[in-house]
């Protein structure tokens, strides 16, 4: 849903999709550190919107493994950071003025 995207339009599909053009990269440091077994928390970036629209989300991956502990995949939670960052941008503007 936060995506825009129905699970048939979806499922099957690489991550990559949701990746603007000039955020293709990141999805290379987030393999690379789920392989070693690490976590990525809270790390903030952008989306794509089926609709094309960018939407600033914080994102939380994880390795998942099989029976025998091989990362077999990786678990990945966006949370929509829209307002925050709406927020935070007001806070700025208004430290302008009060400067």
């Amino acid at each position: 849903r936060l995506f825009g995207y129905t699970a048939d339009e979806a499922v099957g599909k690489h991550i990559t999709m949701l990746f603007p053009p000039e955020y293709q990269d990141e999805e290379a440091m987030i393999i690379e550190r789920i392989r070693q077994g690490g976590r990525v928390e809270s790390f903030e970036t952008i989306r794509r919107r089926k609709d094309g629209t960018d939407i600033p989300v914080s994102l939380t991956i994880s390795p998942v493994r099989d029976g025998a502990g091989r990362i077999v995949g990786a678990s990945k939670i966006a949370r929509d950071i829209t307002s925050a960052k709406e927020s935070e941008e007001r806070i700025r503007m208004l430290m302008r003025e009060v400067n």
